[in-house]
């Protein structure tokens, strides 16, 4: 398990985490090998809508059922280079944006940060 994304402080938007290694689950098994997958990281989009667009897109994004009905949704480390270092900095962004404090996100969205 990668530890930075447990323990480093970074990852968390006080008290959530935004950026999350998900330990290995039968909720989420790979379709070749049937495994739980190893290597799973949940992000949080910004609504329900921008979810969708992310997991029935191309990309490497994807949600399972433990997460119907939130923001929540999947990546694959080993699958993250199948996207921009932009992309990606987007989706890490709109993750702790969902998540900060209000005082926190006003900052940031405002320059003030």
């Amino acid at each position: 398990m990668p530890t930075w994304l447990v323990s480093d402080p970074a990852t968390k938007a006080k008290p959530k985490g935004f950026l999350l290694y998900r330990e290995p689950h039968s909720t989420a098994l790979d379709a070749e090998t049937g495994q739980p997958y190893d290597d799973l990281i949940v992000l949080w989009a910004p609504d329900q809508g921008v979810k969708a667009a992310l997991v029935e897109g191309d990309g490497p994004f994807f949600t399972i059922s433990h997460f119907d009905g939130h923001d929540g949704y999947l990546v694959q480390q080993s699958r993250l280079g199948e996207i921009t270092v932009a992309e990606l900095r987007e989706v890490i962004t709109d993750s702790w944006l969902r998540l900060a404090p209000a005082k926190l996100r006003r900052a940031f969205l405002t320059g003030d940060a």
